[in-house]
């Protein structure tokens, strides 16, 4: 006996998958490459991570997988979405800094929440992200209650969903290991920003010379770290995309039969 197919009225449950492409859109207009080199510090960007709100959907194995789903992508979106902000702000610190001019410094006052803000997101996105895979296993699971074209559209938007979660760990990892170059950048830029403001330096350019040296023990981990998260964030941002538009085809073929 086949497998029962997908009914008319569950297009409206795969249709709520597509309120995460709209996320995904969001997280990446705002936050684009970590080391975009800003001279300000931009708070995060709000990102709405309600979970979409379903009517029903006919099978009961979806009408619990894909609410779920919604959810868990939603925060793992929005913080490391968040992290590529706040590390964005952390990096035009930095470039502002190495024009030897403290008055370009327009964040300064605000990196030590950004460094706070970004460890504190650190420490929740490993939970995401297993609830997230979570969330792709139960909606994998709920595939197989469905039949031929159905069962595909559905494992579409699995498939590329684990590509996702996989970018999305890789960068936690990358900016796990930008946070450990902040931590020592941090204090080294104070000090020197201390003296900058105080007249310490008679020109921009001794200012400038006196950076880069201050910079000299975190140079290489520094350049490497951002270098690093720069690359992992475009391949998030790529297999969110993708992610998106398996969604989007989902819905399409769903809501033709």
């Amino acid at each position: 006996m086949s497998r029962p197919s997908l009914p008319r009225g569950a297009t409206s449950a795969v249709a709520a998958l597509v309120s995460v492409t709209l996320l995904a859109g969001i997280v990446v207009a705002a936050t684009g490459a970590a080391g975009s080199g800003s001279t300000a510090a931009a708070p995060p960007a709000p990102v709405d991570t309600t979970p979409a709100t379903l009517g029903p959907a006919g099978v009961p194995a979806l009408d619990t997988a894909i609410p779920a789903f919604n959810s868990a992508r939603a925060a793992v979106l929005s913080d490391t979405g968040q992290l590529a902000q706040l590390a964005g702000g952390i990096d035009g610190i930095a470039a502002a800094a190495a024009t030897g001019d403290p008055t370009q410094v327009r964040g300064q006052a605000q990196l030590p929440a950004l460094l706070a803000q970004t460890h504190k997101v650190l420490d929740r996105l490993p939970g995401e992200a297993d609830r997230y895979g979570d969330a792709l296993t139960a909606l994998a699971a709920a595939a197989r209650n469905l039949d031929g074209s159905s069962a595909t559209a559905i494992d579409g938007v699995v498939r590329a969903g684990r590509a996702e979660l996989r970018a999305d760990r890789d960068f936690t990892t990358a900016a796990t290991a930008a946070a450990a170059a902040y931590d020592v950048f941090a204090p080294l830029e104070a000090r020197w920003y201390d003296r900058a403001v105080s007249g310490w330096y008679r020109s921009t350019r001794e200012a400038a010379d006196a950076y880069a040296v201050f910079l000299d023990p975190v140079r290489r981990q520094l350049t490497a770290a951002q270098q690093q998260l720069e690359s992992s964030d475009r391949d998030r941002a790529g297999a969110a995309a993708a992610t998106s538009a398996a969604v989007r085809r989902a819905e399409t073929l769903l809501a033709s039969r």
